[in-house]
């Protein structure tokens, strides 16, 4: 840098002349524009800090939400693959026939092992397991098999979906 007033060269962070002594003005421009200039390196560095974390917030959403979706999904077709009108089927039908059970997809179903009347229960799937629960306390269970769903209880009754 040169000096303001007798122009000799100057280091760049004088305040005064060496040669005459003259204050130099423009050194506090020079503060300003440094300090500015921070400034704004700072800013976007917060900015860009902002940014990334954003995107990273916004991908581990995204990688959280595909598996629960995909549950979901799966969840969905093994309840559709239970709903529906199961028949007793095969060689295993015994003194008690249970005849029929209706599985709807709110999560209730009605079992028409009765000739009177038709006992209510609430189903729920876990693993391959369906568990029944019967409003009088009773529950029973049947192992998901292809097409076939067999109780776990005493006399492995099979059952079929009804096709129609």
């Amino acid at each position: 840098m040169y000096c303001e007033k007798c122009g000799a060269q100057i280091d760049d962070d004088s305040v005064f002349c060496q040669k005459c002594g003259e204050k130099q003005s423009n050194l506090d421009q020079k503060n300003v524009n440094i300090s500015v200039a921070k400034k704004n390196r700072l800013k976007k560095k917060t900015r860009n800090f902002a940014i990334g974390f954003v995107a990273v917030i916004v991908i581990l959403s995204i990688f959280l939400a595909i598996p629960l979706t995909v549950q979901k999904i799966q969840d969905n077709a093994r309840i559709n693959a239970v709903v529906g009108r199961w028949n007793e089927f095969g060689p295993t039908k015994s003194s008690y026939y249970r005849g029929s059970i209706e599985f709807y997809k709110d999560g209730e179903g009605r079992d028409y092992s009765s000739s009177v009347n038709a006992d209510s229960f609430t189903w729920s799937i876990e693993g391959d397991t369906v568990k029944l629960l019967y409003l009088s306390g009773d529950t029973m269970q049947f192992e998901i098999s292809g097409e076939f769903m067999i109780e776990k209880s005493s006399n492995d009754i099979i059952f079929r979906k009804d096709t129609h």
